[in-house]
């Protein structure tokens, strides 16, 4: 069995608005650097992560959402 490739947004596999994305899955969504992800989400500026075990994932609808609220163009790094 094979893993869906995430290198392009536009494939299936984000296809699935339940679907949970890592870290790089994101970024891929969200041009940041994964510092400055991390600094949004301490500061309840992105959507939360989902733990299973020690894996961190957050879902794509969050993501979705986050990106098209606005929230995105208007959140500067500096900021936080």
């Amino acid at each position: 069995m094979t893993t869906p490739s995430c290198s392009s947004v536009s494939s299936p596999f984000f296809s699935d608005p339940n679907r949970l994305l890592r870290l790089k899955d994101v970024l891929e969504l969200v041009p940041v650097a994964a510092s400055t992800w991390w600094s949004w989400v301490a500061h309840g500026t992105a959507p939360a992560p989902t733990h299973l075990g020690r894996c961190t994932f957050w879902r794509y609808r969050d993501i979705l959402q986050f990106t098209e609220s606005g929230t995105l163009r208007d959140t500067d790094a500096s900021q936080v």
